[in-house]
């Protein structure tokens, strides 16, 4: 990841920024847009995501620009019913290229079909099935909640508790999260989080709510900045770290881990903050 700095001049005075961008960074409005939308536009160290937004005289506009693709995931564990899979961030779990598709094309020889879903910039433990009977079997484990799920997080500030439990309710639904302190520096926290409930960016939003977004994170965190280092993560620091089920053959229980990918390590050396074995 890199990152592109503009200064506007008096004559961008009130400049949409979607303008100023495809100028400044010759590319299409379109493609301005683009990058908006993925909120990995900074205007005096604030993230702002509106095309028509004013640009002054003096603003300095900094531009994340991520990587042109997502690597290939890898399997961490199979057999003939069912996969884990370590995802890397910039993938969709399913879709046109998604994780999904690019499973079937490294085993085209089984319908591999997810069971559950990462948001796009996270990366970690994926479950997938190719046996009809046995998904439907883990999705029962999953409604159960008999699936455990265990994150890595690098979050803003420290959580003055060393461990919590989060229960506060999102879109209307039961919401449970769980978080573990394992090391802290003067900007960050490193966490270890367990979540009963699969609600929609439930760690990104409960640990924002309590004053500790993930770091990276461009919807739910503050959009004020003011650490260049902190500026120029290009995606939330969260991995799925582990995944532990029963497997439904046999009841044998199962659990897989993924390693902490390289640019949450380098981003926690970074911070000061100890990088997990």
């Amino acid at each position: 990841m890199t990152t592109r700095t503009l200064v506007a001049t008096p004559a961008d005075r009130s400049r949409p920024l979607a303008e100023f961008l495809a100028e400044g960074l010759e590319c299409s409005r379109r493609q301005a847009k683009a990058l908006l939308d993925r909120r990995v536009v900074f205007v005096n160290r604030r993230r702002v995501w509106m095309a028509r937004h004013p640009i002054q005289p003096g603003d300095r506009v900094e531009v994340q620009e991520p990587p042109a693709s997502a690597p290939d995931p890898s399997w961490l564990w199979r057999d003939e019913d069912l996969a884990v899979v370590d995802k890397p961030p910039g993938l969709l779990v399913t879709g046109p290229d998604s994780l999904e598709s690019r499973i079937r094309r490294l085993d085209a020889s089984r319908p591999w079909q997810a069971l559950h879903r990462l948001d796009r910039n996270t990366s970690g433990c994926v479950l997938f099935a190719c046996r009809p009977e046995i998904r439907e079997a883990m999705i029962r484990q999953f409604r159960q909640r008999q699936v455990a799920k265990e994150y890595y997080a690098l979050v803003a500030g420290v959580p003055t508790a060393h461990q919590r439990t989060l229960r506060t309710p999102l879109d209307g639904k039961t919401a449970v999260t769980h978080y573990l302190l394992l090391d802290a520096a003067a900007l960050a926290g490193a966490l270890q989080v367990r979540i009963e409930t699969g609600r929609t960016h439930q760690i990104r939003r409960h640990l924002a709510a309590i004053g500790h977004p993930v770091l990276g994170d461009p919807e739910h965190g503050d959009p004020r900045v003011d650490h260049a280092v902190l500026r120029g993560i290009p995606r939330p620091m969260l991995h799925a770290r582990a995944l532990g089920f029963a497997h439904p053959r046999d009841n044998a229980p199962v659990r897989v881990q993924s390693p902490i990918p390289e640019d949450i390590r380098r981003q926690a050396r970074t911070l000061g903050i100890r990088p997990p074995r």
